[in-house]
């Protein structure tokens, strides 16, 4: 016959394992919510255009640009991650982008820019100076680089709740 400190013990792991299945169950839902909700946002920011011109500061600083009104309304400023951006003109929108469907959500730091024409991108790495005319521009960091392509989806208005935006005027 079992004693009563067997069955009571018995119950006790049985207990322990309940609630270790519950919480890796409670555990394994949440990941696939976050997963397929970052798997969803991935291919809408693969955006396959040509590269931004790249520049040096010195170019950055001497090309005019063309959508200037004045020096000073041309600096709109946005901080994204441990990014710092600085664009001539349009708007902007940030998000945390799914990195090669890793498994571990890891994410890379995207930005899309309506118009920026001049795109000055200051990284942990260093700084960055890019040219896209009158073009939408995307970027984003990946190995600790800002890549920049032209194009993109982003309008003013067209983002889903929870995105970091910034409208035309400085700040």
């Amino acid at each position: 016959a079992v004693g009563r400190r067997g069955v009571s013990m018995r119950i006790q792991i049985g207990g322990v394992l309940f609630g270790l299945l519950a919480a890796g169950a409670i555990f394994y839902f949440d990941w696939s919510q976050h997963y397929r909700s970052l798997l969803a946002d991935e291919a809408k920011w693969e955006i396959k255009g040509a590269p931004c011109s790249s520049v040096s500061k010195d170019v950055f600083d001497k090309t005019p640009n063309p959508l200037a009104v004045d020096e000073y309304a041309v600096k709109l400023k946005l901080y994204y991650d441990d990014l710092y951006f600085q664009r001539s003109s349009g708007d902007s929108y940030c998000n945390a982008v799914l990195r090669d469907r890793s498994i571990f959500l890891q994410t890379n730091a995207s930005c899309q820019f309506t118009h920026p024409a001049k795109l000055h991108v200051q990284t942990p790495s260093g700084d960055y100076y890019f040219l896209t005319g009158t073009s939408p521009a995307t970027v984003t960091y990946i190995d600790d680089k800002p890549v920049c392509v032209l194009g993109g989806w982003y309008r003013r208005g067209s983002h889903p709740d929870g995105a970091i935006t910034q409208g035309g005027s400085s700040s």
